[in-house]
């Protein structure tokens, strides 16, 4: 009969899930990749509140958050990785926004993908090639899809 409470008990655990941040950083990052930004959201949401700003699973879960926002708030998702990159410049670079960038891109958000470069390349001095590329991706779109000819001509992009 012991064998009741511990089945018992692994169940409630199960039930709970799981408040581990690593662990829910991976079901978000798996959420996100299930198309489910919504789910997405909430892991890394719950997992960034045991965590220490700064560290580095903190800007994994931070990132996860951004991208998870792209689906349905896209200018958030520019805010939030512009404040994250202004907090942590060390950390979170060019790299990241061109990360961001080619999943907005991927993600038909035109608008915000070629606002993020913009500013990404004000940051950077004026000049970065790698989220150039992510412009001529978008030109590439707009020889079929209207949204990404509309965003390139509202910024300027000829």
């Amino acid at each position: 009969m012991k064998i009741l409470p511990s089945i018992l008990s692994a169940l409630l655990f199960a039930a709970c899930g799981s408040s581990d941040p690593k662990t829910l950083i991976r079901e978000g990052q798996a959420a996100q990749g299930a198309g489910n930004s919504e789910l997405a959201q909430a892991k890394f949401n719950a997992a960034l509140k045991d965590l220490t700003p700064g560290e580095q699973v903190y800007i994994d879960a931070k990132m996860g958050l951004v991208v998870a926002l792209i689906a349905t708030q896209p200018k958030k998702a520019e805010a939030d990785l512009l404040a994250l990159a202004d907090d942590y410049p060390r950390m979170v670079g060019e790299k990241e926004l061109v990360y961001v960038v080619s999943q907005m891109v991927s993600a038909h958000k035109y608008q915000e993908a070629l606002e993020l470069v913009q500013t990404g390349t004000q940051r950077a001095g004026g000049e970065s090639p790698k989220l150039q590329q992510q412009v001529e991706r978008v030109r590439k779109a707009a020889a079929t899809d209207s949204q990404a000819a509309n965003a390139l001509d509202s910024l300027g992009y000829k």
